[in-house]
């Protein structure tokens, strides 16, 4: 995002001057001739008035951006083991609904959660904050990590499903429903 910041600074200064060339040549070097870095090599290197900006490609090995604060939220709220429990619920791909008053906070976990996967990669629903319009989605037959704020449970007098993991951010606790995920000893060695 800076880089194309510094080549709208750069655009407007070379725009004020008394340059030959005219300004489209300018654009049109930008939009069609840079080239965009291959796979592997992360950094093209552009020349605009007298500044050099650099272009960026992401490596698509690393990890879904998860902040510091993403992860410290989450341990905030719970403990380790909990966290664990919900990473196994991921991974078997269970339903798991996150319940916060703060709608910072059920973002802040659901991403945390997320990046948690990795090198796997949530392919089901992912709703940080769902909407009170769209509570039906609780009902729905696949997997889901969708966070909530209360009052819409309660207001409702909303049913939760016996398969839902119910993880209360606020109060640092989960309600499994059904049993608790059964894992072999690997689990035990992840405490």
């Amino acid at each position: 995002m800076d880089s194309f910041k510094e080549i709208l600074k750069q655009l407007y200064r070379i725009h004020l001057s008394t340059t030959p060339i005219p300004i489209e040549r300018y654009i049109v070097n930008i939009m069609e001739e840079i080239p965009v870095p291959d796979r592997g090599n992360i950094l093209v290197l552009h020349e605009i008035g007298n500044q050099q900006i650099p272009f960026f490609r992401c490596i698509d090995q690393y990890p879904p951006y998860a902040s510091k604060q993403d992860i410290e939220f989450l341990f905030r709220s719970l403990d380790a083991e909990q966290v664990i429990d919900i990473f196994l619920a991921l991974l078997m791909e269970k339903k798991v609904l996150l319940i916060s008053e703060h709608k910072a906070l059920l973002t802040h976990a659901a991403i945390a959660l997320i990046s948690f996967l990795f090198p796997l990669c949530w392919k089901h629903v992912l709703i940080p904050i769902l909407p009170k319009a769209m509570t039906d989605v609780l009902d729905a037959p696949f997997p889901f990590l969708i966070g909530i704020e209360p009052f819409i449970i309660r207001e409702d007098c909303f049913e939760i499903n016996n398969e839902v993991y119910r993880v209360d951010l606020d109060n640092g606790s989960i309600s499994l429903r059904d049993s608790k995920p059964k894992v072999s000893k690997e689990y035990k060695i992840l405490k």
